[in-house]
C-alpha cells in the first residue's frame, strides 16, 4: 500500500477511477491516522479484516 493519497485524488478528480488504488491510499491514510492516535497496529488489522469481512458478506447477501 504505497499509493499516494494526493496522487488518488488528482486521478479521481481527472477521472481516472482506479478503485483499488483508491481504496489503497485511503486505507493507508487511515492506518496513519489510527497508529497516530496510539492505536497498536496489530489491532488496527485484525480490527480492519473484520470489518472488511462483514462489508463483504453484506454485499454477498444482495
Amino acid at each position: 500500500m504505497d499509493y499516494n493519497v494526493n496522487t488518488a485524488a488528482k486521478e479521481m478528480a481527472e477521472g481516472h477511477h482506479n478503485c483499488r488504488k483508491a481504496a489503497e491510499a485511503a486505507l493507508t491514510k487511515m492506518v496513519r491516522m489510527l497508529e497516530a492516535s496510539g492505536f497498536d497496529p496489530r489491532e488496527i488489522a485484525l480490527s480492519l479484516a473484520d470489518a472488511c469481512d462483514e462489508h463483504i458478506l453484506r454485499i454477498a447477501r444482495h
